[in-house]
């Protein structure tokens, strides 16, 4: 299951501006973002929906609503922080190449 995500995501990513990173450079944030998903899938299967079910009878549909936004939550914080990890690994890549270039008196 978190392989199909992460081919997901890999394949969203490749369609967003990326500057010059090629799939390879894409490849660990959509692992991450992957194996999250997989996790926050069988966080929201085996505790959150047997906790919401358990608080029906206090929370009724609010309770629902409430887990629901809180797994979307989660799922867009997991984006976000690896979408920014990803940028910041990638421009210290490029920025490093560019400085070895230059050392070396080649152009990039």
């Amino acid at each position: 299951m978190a392989l199909g995500f992460t081919g997901l995501w890999l394949w969203t990513s490749l369609r967003l501006p990326h500057r010059d990173a090629g799939w390879i450079d894409l490849l660990p944030g959509a692992l991450v973002v992957g194996v999250g998903v997989g996790i926050l899938q069988v966080g929201a299967a085996y505790l959150l929906g047997p906790y919401a079910l358990a608080k029906q009878g206090t929370y009724g549909a609010l309770g629902l609503a409430a887990a629901l936004l809180l797994s979307l939550w989660v799922l867009g914080r997991l984006v976000v922080g690896v979408t920014r990890l990803l940028f910041c690994a990638v421009e210290r890549a490029l920025i490093s190449s560019h400085a070895i270039h230059r050392r070396r008196g080649a152009r990039p």
